[in-house]
């Protein structure tokens, strides 16, 4: 419930971002954040489909492999040159 309260406040603040970068590239800012939030979610579908279907932890751990993921990322993208 935490992971999907933090997600819900954090979504239209990443999507403002990716908009409004360049004013001319809108629409494709919008249609490649909504393409790859989609496409991620699937892919953490069918990973944990595969692994163990029906199971509720290893949604928990995909759930949190892609927060530590999303959290380097950023510290990578965000450090100084």
């Amino acid at each position: 419930m935490g992971f999907m309260i933090g997600a819900g406040m954090a979504s239209p603040f990443a999507l403002a971002g990716s908009v409004s970068v360049n004013p001319r590239t809108i629409g494709a800012a919008s249609g490649m954040y909504g393409f790859f939030q989609m496409g991620y979610g699937m892919l953490c579908t069918v990973a944990v489909e595969v692994w163990h279907p029906g199971a509720v932890y290893p949604v928990a751990l995909i759930m949190l492999l892609s927060v530590l993921a999303g959290q380097v990322i950023i510290a990578f993208g965000t450090r100084s040159v």
